[in-house]
């Protein structure tokens, strides 16, 4: 019965929620994320062939709902969430300013109807909130429970210790090999749910239970099939166009026509693939591959229906190496103009340690978009998450958002649907500093030496350091 507000756990977020499509909580007014996160880590493995809904109402005033109380009640409930077929289901709700006799009428209104009042969990809670759950379990696939509480479930206390009783409310799933047994998962779950201090072994169970399910390849699978679907609804469009000109063309240069009709057979032989391909919705293994396995590219999002966004991470070595030991060496240029933090001669010795001799690395990183037919820095989200692993911002693509020279290659890799070269090309422009640039190089400096104790330097031994404490191992 902690009273920690759980927010966002292993099991609800994102990834979690596309991997629990059959497990999933309606919630009118959600008190925290707790009841999603526990159903889904008590009932993984358990459903078979049928899905899960929990249907919440955190809090209903009943105060004016005179005779018809019970029977409102069940139909606001339950009423309003109907399932689908083969959906079993959880119908939980927080009443106040129940009338005399209101909790009676609620019993005898669902008897009457089938329902098993579950006299365990009455007893249960006999001290202060009264909770009533109701089961209807006779017909395989259509098992729903109905629990009722006097208190708000914004009471966290007691909206963790209802979830403590979820095996005997949801008895259908705990049956057979999966009976509740003293000190198996299920068991260990429910005791530190009406736990006092029980938050934190709470969320280490969660965690357990995410860290033994692969929910990052479903994702990465479900990413990349829209990516790849747009990537190629982008060149089938746009062979469709080019063979309607090519046929406009016909008619108006007769001298080109045998070879304007080889490239139309050509061209539809194309789209015939291509058709297939976006048909099938199957997604390009290749790239499935180079981004599950590759360490300096990872998923972050997909964002719309065909635009992917990945998270770049790697070391500033894509510098002339002479260009730079020139300007480095030079004490009335643009490096030491920017200066902020560092006298002149230990700067010089740092940069000529991570950008000429190579004997420590800067660590960069960048977060980009990806379409069919376009690239640029992805600004709707801060890039905290990655700075605090101990990188700095990439001079080029997170200081002014420029691509340079990397621009032509990048766009023409994603023009031809070689979405791998277009993020080589991307890693390549992450890791590049070109000195003569002076608005970046100027920038690159200042944050070196302003922010000279965040970690964003590697010493050959793998540990990242401050700018300020590499000085140490120089």
């Amino acid at each position: 019965m902690f009273k920690e507000r759980i927010r966002t756990t292993p099991l609800y977020n994102e990834k979690a929620n596309f991997f629990f499509q059959d497990i999933i909580d309606e919630v009118n007014d959600k008190p925290d994320d707790s009841l999603v996160s526990t159903l889904r880590a008590l009932l993984y493995g358990k459903l078979g062939d049928t899905k899960f809904r929990s249907c919440t109402y955190s809090t209903i005033n009943v105060s004016d709902w005179g005779d018809n109380l019970a029977s409102r009640l069940a139909d606001y409930m339950i009423g309003s969430w109907p399932r689908p077929e083969n959906t079993t289901a959880l119908y939980l709700a927080g009443i106040r300013n129940v009338p005399d006799g209101g909790l009676e009428k609620i019993e005898e209104y669902f008897t009457s109807r089938g329902y098993e009042n579950l006299e365990k969990i009455k007893r249960f809670f006999t001290k202060g909130t009264q909770v009533r759950a109701f089961v209807k379990d006779s017909e395989p696939g259509n098992e729903h429970a109905v629990v009722i509480t006097t208190g708000t479930l914004h009471n966290m206390a007691l909206f963790h210790t209802l979830q403590c009783t979820l095996p005997l409310i949801l008895r259908w799933y705990f049956t057979g090999e999966h009976e509740l047994v003293r000190d198996s998962f299920d068991h260990n779950l429910s005791k530190v749910l009406r736990d006092p201090a029980g938050a934190e072994s709470y969320k280490r169970m969660l965690a357990e239970v995410a860290a033994g399910i692969d929910m990052e390849e479903s994702y990465i699978r479900h990413t990349l099939e829209a990516f790849s679907k747009g990537s190629l609804r982008h060149q089938r469009d746009s062979v469709k166009r080019e063979i309607q000109n090519n046929s406009q063309r016909i008619d108006s240069y007769l001298a080109e026509v045998r070879s304007m009709m080889r490239n139309n057979d050509e061209k539809r032989t194309i789209l015939m693939g291509l058709e297939a391909r976006v048909a099938d919705g199957a997604i390009d293994e290749e790239l499935f591959t180079y981004l599950k396995n590759n360490k300096t590219v990872s998923v972050y999002k997909l964002s719309g229906n065909d635009t992917i966004v990945l998270n770049f991470r790697t070391y500033l070595d894509n510098v002339d190496e002479e260009i730079a030991e020139a300007y480095i060496q030079n004490h009335r240029g643009t490096i030491y103009e920017n200066n902020r933090g560092f006298n002149d001669d230990d700067l010089e010795k740092l940069l000529m340690a991570c950008l000429v001799d190579r004997t420590m690395k800067v660590r960069v990183c960048a977060r980009m978009y990806f379409s069919g037919t376009d690239c640029n820095r992805w600004s709707d989200d801060s890039l905290d998450d990655i700075l605090d692993e101990g990188y700095m911002g990439s001079p080029h693509v997170v200081g002014y958002d420029c691509k340079g020279g990397y621009a032509t290659p990048i766009y023409e890799a994603l023009a031809h649907g070689d979405q791998i070269l277009a993020f080589e090309n991307a890693i390549r422009l992450v890791a590049s500093l070109n000195m003569d640039d002076y608005t970046v190089l100027g920038w690159f400096i200042r944050r070196l030496t302003e922010d000279y104790n965040h970690p964003c330097i590697e010493l050959s031994d793998g540990t990242v350091v401050s700018p300020k404490e590499a000085l140490n191992h120089i």
